[in-house]
């Protein structure tokens, strides 16, 4: 004949691996040939699964794992619950049960909670404006920037032409304009700071021939040209410095008579 004389003695067992998790509060009850044991699986999350199994030693002996159990057991527990159960059909698995201790083992075998990623701080949009000048001349005018990853750079300036030396030793009082767009690439940056390079075309003005009227006007030749430079934004102000050269000769056969090459610096701020 079947018979249970159960004494339960309840254990709290954490596995010594990595992904073990406590399991406290076992609790056991006795009804008819079923026991029920309940448990929780502490600081878990619903995001989790578990593999639990429950063990039992009977007057001492070896740890067995218990095989007719329903509920909360196997390898798809999902963590976050508030009390977890497993039904044991004892006499299924034994004739007789004396002096009983119960163990359970909770192991954590996957983690469904997402990965957050730290979020990179944002880089704005550097929208700048920038008083100009360049050399020699002197020459004077405004540059306006939209730059991020990339932008564009626009800028104008006229002022005095610098004629090449001549015989006459004469450099009138004229007055030449340029023009540009460039290209605005990032090369460094930090959340208030960011280094770019500008690189694009110019247009401008060359004077290449000296009539031999007793005023002495000069004519003025559109000159295509290329510009190259830096532009730096440290905080709320911005810094541009450039180089540009005009390829007159592309447009004129005559050779130039006033400088064809300048350095150009700003100084604004950003909007």
């Amino acid at each position: 004949m079947k018979r249970i004389l159960l004494l339960s003695l309840v254990c709290a067992f954490c596995i010594p691996v990595s992904f073990a998790q406590t399991v406290d509060n076992i609790r056991v009850e006795q009804s008819g040939d079923f026991i029920k044991i309940s448990y929780n699986i502490l600081d878990s999350r619903p995001s989790e699964i578990y593999r639990v199994k429950v063990l039992c030693s009977i007057d001492g002996g070896l740890n067995i794992e218990l095989r007719s159990v329903t509920g909360d057991v196997g390898d798809q527990v999902i963590g976050g619950k508030a009390e977890y159960w497993v039904v044991w059909d004892v006499l299924k698995d034994m004739d007789e049960v004396g002096f009983t201790e119960f163990i359970v083992r909770a192991e954590l075998i996957k983690d469904l909670t997402p990965v957050t990623r730290p979020k990179r701080a944002k880089i704005p949009v550097k929208t700048s404006i920038l008083a100009t000048g360049f050399l020699p001349g002197p020459g004077y005018g405004v540059r306006l920037s939209f730059t991020h990853k990339a932008g564009v750079s626009v800028v104008a300036v006229r002022g005095k032409a610098v004629v090449i030396p001549n015989e006459g030793n004469f450099n009138p009082e004229v007055n030449i304009h340029r023009v540009g767009m460039a290209l605005v690439l990032r090369l460094a940056k930090n959340e208030k700071n960011q280094l770019h390079l500008l690189v694009g075309p110019a247009l401008g003005e060359v004077l290449t021939d000296q009539s031999q009227s007793p005023e002495k006007n000069w004519a003025k030749r559109p000159a295509p040209g290329i510009e190259g430079g830096l532009i730096l934004h440290l905080k709320s102000f911005s810094f541009s410095f450039s180089g540009v050269h005009l390829y007159q000769t592309l447009v004129e056969e005559e050779p130039a008579m006033s400088k064809i090459t300048f350095l150009n610096a700003g100084i604004g701020f950003n909007f």
